[in-house]
């Protein structure tokens, strides 16, 4: 079981995320480098609309997710639903151009909306006492096809959304082994370590 399997390096792991994130910065690099970006490009309203679309749709499973949990059910056909969910709307984002520039004045809120859609993911993953590989496998390439799509539209995103994770919560990306993900966000040197002691 996974659980059982990292009870031990999860000791290490969120000691380790509690050190490496003690210090609070102000405004992460990637989201300051966002800002000063040109906005003459039309299409960053149709990006918010989507990712509010998404956020929309995501709720309702993240809260079954949640009820499944607290209960024993096993989460596999919510997961498949979530999936579906996310190859849809990653769809939706591939259609915008790749000249699509987020205006400065929506940056802040594409980041706010990215991250609260992956903190309700991951947090209430994190609920569940056992959370099979293949399952975690799945996550880690409908999350990481998601940002990477993102990410083509409005550079920087998904590094900005990685320097974003509160530090209580960066153990969880590991624990979940959202190796793709981890590396999308940029925090393959900070977690790469903790990575191998669970074997990825």
């Amino acid at each position: 079981m996974l659980f059982s399997k990292l009870f031990v390096p999860l000791v290490a792991i969120f000691g380790f995320a509690t050190v490496a994130f003690a210090t609070p910065i102000a405004e992460p690099a990637p989201l300051a480098e966002l800002e000063t970006r040109d906005t003459q490009a039309t299409g960053a309203t149709g990006v918010m609309s989507a990712l509010q679309e998404l956020q929309a749709a995501v709720s309702p499973i993240v809260s079954q997710l949640s009820q499944a949990a607290a209960t024993g059910q096993d989460p596999t056909p919510l997961l498949n639903n979530l999936r579906d969910t996310f190859t849809t709307h990653t769809t939706n984002i591939k259609k915008f151009s790749k000249n699509t520039v987020v205006a400065k004045a929506d940056v802040t809120a594409v980041v706010s909306i990215s991250l609260n859609i992956f903190l309700s993911i991951i947090l209430v993953l994190g609920k569940f006492s056992i959370i099979s590989v293949i399952l975690s496998a799945h996550v880690d390439v409908f999350l990481s096809t998601f940002f990477t799509a993102l990410d083509v539209v409005a550079p920087g995103v998904a590094a900005a959304v990685g320097a974003g994770i509160p530090s209580a919560n960066v153990g969880l990306l590991v624990v979940l082994r959202l190796v793709a993900v981890i590396n999308i966000f940029g925090l393959g040197g900070l977690l790469g370590g903790l990575l191998g002691i669970i074997g990825l």
